[in-house]
């Protein structure tokens, strides 16, 4: 990929970024009282679209499914920035943040994972599902969804930079094993760090496109968590929903 190929999707990334929430607002949906104190939140940011489709009274699995369908949704328009080439491997992402959940599905069934990985990305699991029955028995779902995304990169010489300088973020979803509550949010935050000078150094290059969307993804990941929080832990406001 040319410079001049990358140039437009690399403005409209840049804008995407200096979108993001600020830690001040971070802050303000931390403390918020419930779900619906975060909405109002979350609707006075570029994100309100967001917000826009959730009731006040979602559960956890509603919040989940908006979020879920979001994100796919940003990374179908990030693809659309891109040369033709490109987009395979990025459209790939989508189901990335997602993996552990299939990966765990079920202890005794892998039937079970894969068929919960039909049910909310069909096309990927009609991808993978080809590829599960041509690898060795018992195939993890994390291994075969790398093993596709590798073959959809456009450039060897691309595939093993961006695998690389990506590494962290994969491990984060395709490696087994979970922070400690009290480390969690340390390793959010370093990894958004990391991902965030990696767009920056790597500006007009593809490794950006990448690292640009392990940021957005983390930001997903955070704010599933804080509704998730205010769903679970916290009452209504008096009055509220009446």
């Amino acid at each position: 990929m040319s410079r001049a190929e990358f140039a437009y999707a690399q403005a409209r990334m840049h804008a995407r970024m200096d979108n993001r929430f600020s830690e001040s607002t971070w802050r303000l949906l931390a403390s918020s009282r419930n779900l619906g104190s975060c909405i109002d939140v979350v609707n006075q940011t570029p994100a309100a679209r967001i917000t826009a489709r959730m009731d006040r009274t979602y559960s956890v699995h509603a919040v989940e499914r908006v979020l879920r369908e979001e994100w796919s949704a940003t990374v179908r328009e990030m693809a659309s920035w891109l040369p033709e080439k490109w987009r395979d491997a990025t459209h790939w992402m989508a189901v990335l943040p997602h993996l552990r959940r299939f990966e765990h599905a079920s202890e005794s069934s892998s039937s079970f994972r894969w068929l919960r990985l039909e049910t909310e990305f069909p096309e990927a699991a009609g991808v993978m599902g080809v590829e599960r029955k041509l690898a060795p028995p018992e195939p993890s779902v994390a291994g075969v969804w790398r093993s596709e995304w590798c073959l959809r990169l456009p450039h060897k010489r691309h595939g093993a930079q961006i695998d690389a300088a990506l590494s962290p973020l994969l491990d984060r979803y395709l490696v087994n094993g979970t922070p400690q509550a009290d480390e969690a949010s340390k390793a959010w935050s370093h990894l958004a760090e990391y991902l965030s000078s990696l767009f920056r150094k790597h500006s007009q290059a593809p490794v950006a496109m990448f690292a640009f969307l392990g940021v957005i993804a983390l930001d997903f990941e955070r704010l599933r968590g804080v509704f998730a929080d205010r769903i679970i832990f916290s009452k209504p406001v008096e009055g509220e929903g009446l």
